[in-house]
């Protein structure tokens, strides 16, 4: 066989091999990450909606194990967080909407200031009000499905 032959069928068995071997890898990563994860949950307040930074949360994987990953603090992730653009009030009504899942069976709220401190808690439902608090603030909902808990972040500015 001459020399030009040989490098030729070379090449096209290295380059099946490279082929194969992408696709294989591909294949992998995909299967890692198409884990079930925590619906999208939003957050309105005078008609503007935001989707909350997802934090810690418990959650069923393919096999219907929960798998539980812990994030750091909220006071912590708060840069993070998305804003609602307007300052908000006490009186300022907030809906909860989750778009591409069922409603949570229960939903809590924390307000927490930067420094980690809870200025005011409370259960929530799919529309609630603040029960206390001023400033700058990380607002914390935690919805729950079936005993899976999701925490979703979101930065507020609440004047008097």
């Amino acid at each position: 066989m001459p020399v030009g032959y040989r490098r030729t069928v070379l090449a096209v068995v290295l380059f099946a091999t490279v082929i194969t071997a992408a696709v294989w890898i591909a294949a992998e990563l995909n299967t890692q990450t198409s884990a079930p994860q925590p619906p999208e949950l939003l957050l309105s307040a005078d008609d503007e909606r935001v989707s909350g930074l997802q934090g810690t949360y418990c959650w069923p994987d393919e096999t219907g194990e929960q798998v539980c990953i812990e994030k750091i603090p909220p006071e912590r992730l708060a840069r993070d967080a998305p804003l609602i653009n307007h300052p908000v009030t006490q009186q300022t009504r907030f809906d909860v909407i989750v778009p591409t899942y069922r409603q949570p069976d229960a939903l809590s709220y924390r307000l927490v200031e930067e420094n980690g401190s809870v200025v005011a808690e409370g259960d929530a439902s799919r529309q609630f009000q603040l029960d206390g608090g001023t400033g700058a603030s990380i607002l914390v909902i935690e919805a729950t499905w079936n005993n899976n808990t999701v925490e979703y972040l979101y930065q507020l500015q609440v004047e008097e």
